[in-house]
């Protein structure tokens, strides 16, 4: 298998996983499509990066920022004046995207550790390396607080979490995922992150992040959410519903009896009405303002 198959497969697979780290394979499969282009034209070349956005999107319908910076970089390419010196530069302003990736993460970090007091008890499930700076923000600015994480069947990406916090020194408890509405009544805030946000600041992420999100409304527990606006999905625009994708079975039970139908989704909508605000690297958003901030340069 070449090394660009390869990282289509880990991004299936779920062994590269998180929307910055797909969207960095996502760019370093991009450059090793244009090393080897034989592309003489910039039609030509620009099908190919084409290409590779496609199978990002098909390989993980709901991971749009990879989508998005591989579609600005063509739009950037597009100015060159020939396709040599386009294909010379694009390791630039991958580069580029790369730390707007990292610098976004940061903003983010720093803009939502501003909403974790002293003493709070935090909620947050999945795992989410953007929650995870805010996390890490409030920690080096001195705060001492709680995390209750959730395990996250069936890969248990919650155990990433789990091990990061810790690690960091953070107080952290981990309950299974029905156990979310036993916990409300400790918890101040809850953060979760977003693999992708439609026009209207609906969010799609992990599994179980519905339970969450409707634990919250009913114990009056504000839930954020932090994400890029990278990862706008500007697709539902014009109506489109995101595609929830649906994970092999054999994850929730690898030999399960015969004639049991088993349902995996790996995502679920969290609807704009049960979230209190977006955390962006252009500040904390309504849900409803999101488009706008997109556009906003």
């Amino acid at each position: 298998m070449d090394t660009v198959k390869k990282i289509l497969n880990d991004i299936k697979t779920l062994k590269i996983q998180g929307a910055t780290n797909v969207a960095k394979a996502s760019l370093e499969v991009l450059n090793l499509v244009s090393k080897k282009s034989k592309a003489k034209t910039f039609d030509s070349y620009f099908k190919e990066l084409e290409s590779v956005r496609d199978k990002i999107l098909k390989t993980r319908p709901t991971e749009p920022m990879a989508y998005n910076i591989i579609g600005l970089i063509i739009k950037d390419l597009k100015e060159y004046p020939n396709l040599e010196k386009a294909k010379k530069d694009l390791p630039r302003l991958i580069k580029y995207y790369v730390n707007r990736i990292k610098e976004s993460k940061e903003e983010i970090g720093r803009i939502g550790s501003g909403l974790i007091r002293n003493g709070y008890t935090i909620l947050t499930h999945c795992h989410s390396s953007t929650v995870m700076s805010i996390f890490k923000s409030a920690k080096d600015s001195g705060k001492k607080f709680k995390v209750i994480c959730t395990e996250t069947r069936p890969l248990y990406q919650g155990r990433i979490t789990a091990k990061e916090l810790l690690k960091y020194k953070i107080d952290t408890t981990m309950i299974v995922d029905s156990a979310v509405s036993n916990v409300m009544k400790d918890v101040d805030v809850a953060f979760i992150g977003s693999d992708l946000i439609t026009a209207t600041g609906d969010i799609v992420n992990k599994v179980g992040s519905m339970n969450v999100a409707l634990a919250c409304k009913r114990t009056d527990t504000p839930l954020y959410v932090a994400a890029s606006i990278l990862k706008l999905d500007t697709s539902t625009l014009f109506g489109r519903t995101p595609v929830i994708e649906q994970r092999d079975p054999r994850e929730v039970w690898p030999n399960p009896p015969r004639g049991l139908k088993i349902l995996n989704p790996a995502f679920e909508i969290v609807p704009s009405d049960l979230i209190k605000a977006i955390i962006t690297e252009k500040g904390i958003i309504r849900p409803d303002s999101v488009y706008d901030a997109f556009r906003t340069p």
